[in-house]
């Protein structure tokens, strides 16, 4: 499985900048809170994580 650190860097970077919460990104793409926070912060890294952090990429359009 490729490695996602840069890319959940990204994400993180961006929620931080503009005060996104857990909660908020949960709303707007339909996984659960816990779902979003383990994929950005690495402790989960299935292919359910790795298509988590796309789509938060996507959203933003942070490619």
């Amino acid at each position: 499985m490729p490695e996602t650190i840069e890319a959940r860097q990204r994400v993180l970077d961006y929620k931080d900048q503009n005060k996104i919460s857990y909660e908020q990104l949960a709303v707007m793409t339909g996984y659960s809170k816990p779902e979003i926070f383990n994929a950005l912060t690495g402790k989960s890294k299935t292919p359910k994580s790795n298509q988590i952090i796309l789509k938060l990429i996507q959203m933003f359009g942070l490619a």
